[in-house]
């Protein structure tokens, strides 16, 4: 009988000593997980939040000299499309992800840049910019202010659960990526940003 349980004692432990470096390994796995997700997530968010910003301060220089600064499309959307490239490890022209990168395939973004009325400066009043049309599509301008719902793949004029508000010239902008999980699978972030120009 004695016999008996320490030869069961042997089975037990080693079974335990089985399974520890799999609990060891699946603790491993989420928190290396967690910290690869909340990571991707402040680097888009960062990436995101420079970008509209510094295509905010894209401000067209005759406006800016009769002291009505509002943004220049073009030159904003250029600007944005370099610092999501430059924070996010992308191609600065295709925004294919280099190796570096954390990021699977292309963003998918919205960027507006919204001047809100007509202008004697030759400046754009609303244009809707997308990794789909690089060249923009000209949008509906109401003045101001401007409510712009955000969704996970759009931006449109109006309110949503997600609405931020212009009352001065600015961007708006919000983008998708996908990132590869540590085991199988991979997960969509989406952050977006909002910027104004602040005149006195």
């Amino acid at each position: 009988m004695k016999r008996f349980r320490d030869e069961r004692g042997s089975i037990v432990s080693v079974l335990i000593l089985l399974t520890i470096p799999v609990f060891v390994w699946a603790i491993l796995i989420t928190l290396d997980h967690s910290s690869a997700i909340g990571s991707s997530d402040i680097n888009l968010q960062q990436a995101v939040t420079q970008g509209v910003r510094a295509g905010t301060m894209c401000v067209n220089k005759t406006s800016q000299a009769y002291n009505e600064p509002l943004v220049e499309a073009d030159t904003a959307h250029m600007i944005f499309r370099q610092i999501l490239a430059r924070n996010l490890g992308l191609d600065s022209i295709t925004l294919e992800p280099l190796e570096r990168s954390g990021i699977k395939a292309v963003p998918e973004y919205t960027f507006i840049v919204y001047n809100g009325l007509d202008n004697p400066y030759g400046v754009i009043p609303a244009i809707k910019y997308s990794n789909y049309d690089q060249d923009g599509t000209l949008i509906e301008y109401n003045g101001f202010p401007q409510d712009f719902a955000i969704y996970t793949d759009d931006i449109v004029l109006g309110s949503s659960d997600l609405t931020t508000t212009l009352d001065s010239p600015g961007c708006v902008a919000v983008v998708k990526v996908t990132v590869p999980n540590i085991g199988p699978g991979e997960t969509e972030t989406v952050r977006w940003a909002a910027a104004k120009i602040f005149n006195k």
